[in-house]
């Protein structure tokens, strides 16, 4: 059977039988079209992750990197972090 989540896209009007022929009907009819393929997604992850440059930030000595009540970001995380090093 599907998720129950399904079955509350299957018309309101319908009776509790009539759902449930409808949730039979349509299982029976829907297939998955897309097959998961390691190899593939790792190859295409591979060539996405080459395909970017890498990005240099120069951090000068007594620069604020965030400030007070600024909402912080993955780059000033990121600049944080390199400053502990």
């Amino acid at each position: 059977m599907w998720p129950r989540a399904v079955r509350t896209l299957i018309a309101l009007e319908l009776s509790e039988s009539q759902t449930s022929i409808v949730d039979e009907i349509a299982y029976s009819l829907v297939r998955a079209n897309r097959v998961f393929n390691k190899e593939a997604t790792e190859t295409a992850k591979q060539i996405a992750l080459d395909s970017v440059t890498p990005q240099m930030r120069v951090l000068e000595e007594n620069q604020i990197v965030v400030r007070s009540g600024e909402i912080v970001t993955d780059m000033h995380i990121e600049a944080l972090a390199a400053l502990t090093c």
